[in-house]
Order: structure tokens, then C-alpha cells, then sequence
């Protein structure tokens, strides 16, 4: 039971660190600097990583629960 809460507080901290990153990644892309748009995508790559890594965490305990 203790887990279920840990496991949604970490799934809810990737989520918001995913999109802080993406946001931050899409609002350098918008830079008129070609240097700063190029620093973008590592920010956007993040982004998509961590909100990727929070939908498997939350597949993986959904399979546990069920199997």
C-alpha cells in the first residue's frame, strides 16, 4: 500500500520535470540565436525521455498489480 503512494509521487515528479524541460527546450527553440536553438533539443529530448520513462513506470505497475 505504502508503494502505490511512493510509486505515484515519483510518476508525478517525472511528468513535471518532463514537461519543465520540454517547455524550457520549446521556449529556446524560439530564439532568433541559432546557438541558443541548437541547446534546445537536448532540453526537448529530456523532456520527452522523462515523460516516457513516468508512462512506463505507470504500465509496469499497472502489469504488476494485474499479474
Amino acid at each position: 500500500m505504502h508503494s502505490d503512494y511512493v510509486t505515484y509521487i515519483i510518476i508525478a515528479l517525472f511528468v513535471v520535470i518532463g514537461g519543465g524541460l520540454f517547455r524550457v527546450g520549446l521556449m529556446n527553440l524560439k530564439s532568433e540565436s541559432a546557438e541558443v536553438a541548437r541547446r534546445a533539443r537536448p532540453f526537448i529530448a529530456l523532456g520527452i525521455a522523462f515523460g516516457i520513462a513516468a508512462v512506463l513506470i505507470l504500465a509496469l505497475r499497472v502489469v504488476k498489480i494485474g499479474g
